[in-house]
């Protein structure tokens, strides 16, 4: 009898434990899935949105919108650029290392172009499915890293304008009813009070938690967007490259009332057999 009871509480314990498993590592976008030409996206010819899609099981939906005609774009972009050595916005769809997190060879950019108010235009990508966000891995590209700590024809170096500086991306979920959470804000670079300049994750990749951006029901949507302080623009507008590159978009999957009820259900076994083994 001990020994059914030992078999019963340990098929129940591996049952609980491969669900939450399940659950708990659903998936993450990489985007080694996306095909495309060249070292990056190329921008579409006739304006409009151009939606592209990475992923498998939940397919990230991530919008590419090219805008004044054809003449620059906004939103994102996948990119397989690897070449630092140009620094420019001719190359802005490369990471600052010159490849996606961890070494691997393709990854997405965000742009968001600027408005009148020291910030960008939004842009979200879309789950086909409700998902608790896990985790994303971002990095400064290599024209907005070279920005930040040496200038460009268009900005100023970080260290050269007065008085503190922050220049961040600005996250938020998106439920299924359209509502949005809290923002959740990341640093691309920003200079304090004593002088001292720092870049998001000293130039390389750095995975950020996104678990405060989970609503009760799971999101639908990211959104992206940036923001800076004046004393890096001028008259409402942001000079900095607002750019920022993103990797491996973890996700888990939102459980069924059935599997809650299984996985409970297994371990109220356990509890049962163990109290009956006492």
């Amino acid at each position: 009898m001990k020994t059914n009871s030992a078999k019963l509480i340990s098929s129940a314990v591996i049952f609980a434990t491969a669900s939450l498993t399940s659950i708990l590592n659903a998936g993450v976008i990489d985007f080694e899935d996306v095909s495309f030409e060249g070292s990056f996206m190329p921008t579409p010819s006739a304006d409009g949105v151009n939606d592209w899609y990475s992923g498998s099981g939940s397919i990230g939906n991530f919008a590419f919108t090219s805008s004044y005609g054809g003449y620059a774009w906004e939103g994102f972009k996948a990119s397989k650029a690897s070449d630092t050595s140009d620094k420019t916005y001719a190359n802005d769809c490369c990471s600052a290392l010159g490849g996606g997190a961890g070494g691997s060879e393709k990854y997405a950019v965000f742009y968001g172009m600027c408005n009148t108010s020291y910030s960008t235009n939004t842009a979200e990508f879309y789950f086909a499915e409700a998902v608790n966000l896990v985790s994303i891995d971002l990095s400064n590209t290599a024209y907005s890293q070279n920005s930040i700590l040496n200038g460009d024809g268009f900005a100023a170096a970080f260290g050269s304008v007065e008085g503190e500086v922050f220049f961040e991306l600005k996250l938020r979920g998106i439920d299924a009813e359209g509502n949005y959470s809290d923002y959740l804000t990341v640093s691309l670079g920003a200079k304090d009070a004593d002088g001292t300049v720092t870049t998001l994750g000293n130039g390389g990749w750095e995975t950020v938690s996104l678990d405060s951006l989970n609503m009760d029901g799971g999101l639908l949507g990211l959104e992206f967007s940036i923001a800076g302080s004046p004393n890096i623009g001028s008259n409402g507008w942001l000079n900095t490259p607002t750019y920022v590159a993103l990797d491996n978009v973890a996700y888990s999957a939102i459980p069924e009332p059935a599997e809650w009820a299984a996985i409970f259900g297994a371990l109220a076994l356990v509890l049962a057999a163990r109290k009956r083994k006492a």
